[in-house]
Order: structure tokens, then sequence, then C-alpha cells
């Protein structure tokens, strides 16, 4: 019908091959979003974009949930009722975890502003009434389970909207906000009140074991941040007293990177301006001073704009309404124990003149300071910016792994040429390894810079990353360049898989 599909591709013993469609049936729909897969491919959610779609209920946009064999089912299920318009938050590996919910950003649907059959239904008898938003949980063929519980598991009156905030990456924790208050939910058990006075959600560890939250403005510890421990309730403060905006959050819930005006370590760091540090239980460590303007992003996603100040302004904390910005928007990446860091600034943070050019950086925690991964090896004066993300290509709703998990490799693009070899003067894709010391060029750097249409100035440049282990053994991402035999020609777009050996 003229509207893209998403597709799962496998490599075996002949190559990458096509093995099944992730959207539905393009017969069905007038235009079908994917918006998101488990960690073993085995699940997507996929939601009508409109109320004409021949699979959506009751003329709203609808979600659904694609199982291995291709079948689908609706995500929003109960046993009082089906619900057409969830919002898929969390999709869990084998299924076990589906967390979905329901609430504000449904009501407010021009959709569902038109529809008689509009309304935000009760799913459970535990939830809150129909026409109060809940946060489920529920296992694929299994029973759904109602996650904005309070504390002993008393269920939310008429009108207590609950927020999902967000899930671990094991399933095992959901965060979620009720009028102010922060709570987490453990194992579908137990929920325990996290933090009151509107904190600002900041996170869950990867195994649930930690909640971090600031503390909002207007309050006398505004910017202080928090890590909940969830086991045991008690909580650590990152920065006592001083205001802070976190940049990011290691998976494991040990590392803590975030921005300060105050001089934490000493005399190090410039008072008043941004400085960054690194937190890992202990007391504050400084990594280097960025540049106001490398905190938050002010103009539309494009090219070398840095936004290390995203992390709680949509990465994690996103908007309760369908304006979401997501994981990608953040200008920063770590490993999953936060030994390491890359990061964008336009900064001069080595002895190499970037002439305020977004670079790409990378910390280990520890060391004397960062070290430049895309700066010009020649020394030669800066002609172009580097960046870890596309967002026009890659959206902000997918995050790359630009950072490999031993901190060893870590990609980036740039239209700089970093090596003799680039010969194209436009964008190009590049690994650095701690081993070789020193980047290399994974596109071809021999890409013509097809003229675009009048109009379409502002379509990306010949190559761009789409996709990384988090091994870093492959790179997946997209060229017009025809790099093996059989491909499409032309400046075609195609996208290419770079192996380790």
């Amino acid at each position: 019908m003229g509207v893209a599909d998403a597709y799962e591709a496998n490599r075996g013993g002949s190559g990458w091959a096509i093995t099944r469609r992730l959207s539905l049936s393009g017969s069905e729909l007038t235009n079908a979003v994917p918006t998101g897969v488990s960690p073993d491919h085995n699940y997507s959610f996929n939601r009508t974009n409109d109320g004409y779609s021949a699979v959506s209920v009751e003329g709203q946009q609808t979600l659904y949930l694609t199982k291995p064999d291709g079948s689908v089912e609706l995500v929003g299920v109960g046993r009082l009722g089906t619900e057409p318009y969830a919002q898929g938050r969390y999709l869990g590996e084998g299924g076990k975890h589906v967390v979905f919910s329901t609430g504000t950003a449904f009501s407010q649907s021009f959709l569902c502003s038109l529809n008689p059959h509009c309304e935000v239904r009760q799913l459970e008898p535990a939830a809150a009434p129909t026409g109060t938003g809940a946060v489920y949980d529920r296992e694929v063929g299994g029973e759904t389970r109602v996650v904005s519980l309070l504390p002993g598991d008393e269920p939310l009156k008429a009108g207590e909207e609950s927020f999902w905030k967000g899930t671990s990456k094991d399933g095992s924790a959901t965060a979620f906000e009720v009028e102010g208050t922060l709570y987490v939910r453990l194992d579908d058990e137990e929920t325990k009140e996290v933090a009151s006075g509107a904190p600002i959600f900041a996170g869950v560890s990867d195994d649930g074991a930690y909640v971090f939250y600031v503390v909002p403005a207007g309050s006398g510890e505004a910017g202080v941040i928090h890590r909940f421990d969830t086991e045991t309730g008690t909580e650590t403060v990152v920065n006592p007293a001083d205001e802070g905006l976190i940049v990011n959050v290691s998976g494991d819930g040990s590392h803590v990177y975030f921005i300060s005006e105050a001089q934490l370590d000493g005399g190090k760091g410039t008072a008043g301006q941004p400085n960054l540090y690194v937190w890992s239980g202990i007391s504050p460590k400084f990594v280097a001073t960025v540049l106001p303007s490398d905190l938050v992003q002010t103009s539309d996603a494009g090219f070398g704009i840095p936004a290390l100040g995203n992390w709680t302004a949509g990465v994690v904390d996103r908007p309760k309404t369908l304006g979401e910005m997501g994981p990608g928007n953040d200008s920063s990446r770590t490993t999953p124990d936060g030994r390491v860091i890359v990061f964008e600034s336009k900064a001069r943070l080595t002895s190499y003149e970037n002439e305020e050019h977004t670079e790409v950086y990378r910390y280990v925690d520890g060391s004397a300071g960062p070290e430049c991964l895309s700066c010009n090896p020649r020394g030669e004066a800066p002609s172009g910016e580097a960046q870890l993300q596309n967002l026009i290509v890659t959206p902000a709703s997918d995050v790359l792994h630009n950072l490999s998990e031993d901190g060893g490799r870590a990609f980036f693009e740039t239209d700089e040429a970093l090596v003799p070899e680039d010969t194209d003067g436009v964008n190009d894709v590049y690994e650095w390894s701690e081993e070789e010391g020193g980047a290399r060029l994974i596109s071809s750097g021999k890409s013509p810079l097809y003229p675009y249409p009048p109009g379409f100035d502002g379509l990306p440049t010949p190559n761009v990353l789409f996709s990384i282990t988090p091994s870093g053994s492959d790179v997946l991402f997209i060229s017009q360049d025809a790099l093996v035999p059989g491909a499409p020609e032309g400046g075609t777009s195609a996208i290419y898989d770079a192996r380790a050996g």
C-alpha cells in the first residue's frame, strides 16, 4: 500500500536473509508504526497510526503485540475488558514482561475525542476505576497484573492518575508516579514509596536494585541527586547541597555523571561554569569543564548538536503525553559498569584546538582526563562536526551502542577526514579502538555527495550509523555506496554490516 514496513533479517551460513515482517500486513493498514522489540527479537509492539485501518478497534489507534509465529494480539487486555489504545512501555525477553499503561495520552487523542466508545477502561479488579489511567504488566499468554498499586497493594481511587516512568532491564522493577509521588513496584508483588514532592525521575538500574531521582526546583535541596535502594529503602545522596544536572547513569547504578557549577573536587573545575563530574559511591570526581551550549539542544535535531542536559528532560523522565523524545536524545554513552563514558562537547578538553566544533571524547574513571576520539590526528584545523547518533535517520526512540560493553571500542560519525583514505568530504562512520589507539574508517570514505532535489537539503549525508551490537563486533550502517556485489547502485541507500574479522 506504499507505506513502510518493518522486517527482521537473520545472518546464516549463506549471508543475510529476510525471515519475517514485524509490522502488520500492509493490506490491513493505512500506516503501521513499529514501536518496540524485545531483546531476543521474538516479540514486538505495533501500533495502527490512525483509526481507519482494517485492524483498528472502534476507530481508535490500536496497539498490538506481534509473536514469533507472526500472529498478533491486543496489548491492552485484562479480565474486565480490553483497551485498544494502550501505550506499550516495556517488552521483556521471552515476553515475560509486557508493561503497558492507559490514561492521559489516550484520553487526549484527537481520535479519542471524536469517538463515543473512547474511555480509559479498568482492565483488572485491583486497578483504578474506569476513567483513571493505570499501569499494567503481563506475560504473553498469561494474566494481567496491576503495577500502579500503592504500598500495601491499595488500589488507586478515581482521579488518581498513574504515570509510567521506567522499567528495569530485567523487568523486575517498574517506577510510576501518582499525584507527585514516585513509587516502585517490585516483582509484581510489592510497592514502595521512593519520594514525594514531585521528584524528577532519573532512571532505574538494570537489575531493579536502584531508582534515581532529582529534587525539583522550588525546594531547599533543588538539584540534589538521590539513589534509592529498592531492597532496603535507604537513600544515598550523590551531590549534597548542590544543584546538579544528570548527564548519564550507568546500567548497574554504580556511576552517575552529572554537571555542576560548583567545585566539588577540591579546587578542580571552574566555579560558575558547567563542570562534569562522576560519582561512583563516594565523592564526586572532576572530569572536565564543558560549555553551556553543550547542555541543552537549542535547535532541531541535526548534526553535531550536543545535549548533555537531556537525561531528565526526555531521555528517562519522558513527558506524560505522546510527545516523547526517548533515550537516543542523549549526547553520552556509558559502559554497563559506568567505568567508561563517551560524550559530545564543543569545549576544548585536550590540547587540540577544536574551535568549538563538536568532538567525541572518552573518559575512563580514575584517569587524568578525557581523550578526544574524533579530533584530527594531524593537528589540522577542524572542518566538521562529530556525533554519536543522527537523530534524523535513527530517531530518539532508539539508542545506539556507540560504546562497547568493555569500553574498548567507540563508534561515531564525522564529516572530518581522520584518515588519508577519507577523501569524500562528507559524513563517514568511524571506529575508535583502544587496542589500535586511534580511529579507523568503517564506511568507504569515497562517497559522492549526491545532490538532493530542491526542498530536501536537510536529508542526511550518505553514511549513517544504524545499529551496533553491545560487543562492538558488528556495526550496521546506512550507505548510498554499492559496497558489496548485488548492492543497489545510483545512490540508493542500503543497510550494511561491518563485522570484526
